[in-house]
């Protein structure tokens, strides 16, 4: 629900998710899944490219962000997903950049 604001404010960047995750799904099932994991809070250090989430479709979060998204950044609000949120926290790999005011909003930095 965010993908309008930062849209409408900065069309030149590639986002991964938009309105209708539907369009995604159609794109690709295995991208739409691995998002979706990551989206719901569901996991942190891995996510799944399959809706079962069998230990095959199974990968390592660092690398489906960097190889399958190609993101340099994650925009992340902590009470929608403090588990995911945390995760990025501690794990070196991500800097954050930026918090609002509120620590509503975070960006983190995904370094390579």
């Amino acid at each position: 629900d965010n993908f309008s604001i930062l849209f409408f404010w900065n069309q030149k960047n590639y986002y991964i998710g938009g309105l209708d995750p539907i369009f995604q799904y159609d794109y690709s099932p295995r991208l739409y899944w691995e998002y979706y994991f990551l989206s719901k809070d569901i996991t942190d250090e891995f996510t799944c490219g399959d809706l079962d989430c069998s230990p095959e479709g199974r990968k390592e979060t660092y690398m489906a962000l960097t190889d399958d998204f190609n993101a340099k950044y994650v925009f992340i609000e902590q009470k929608r997903n403090p588990v995911f949120y945390s995760f990025l926290e501690q794990d070196p790999r991500f800097e954050k950049k930026f918090s609002s005011a509120n620590n509503r909003e975070t960006v983190f930095l995904i370094k390579r």
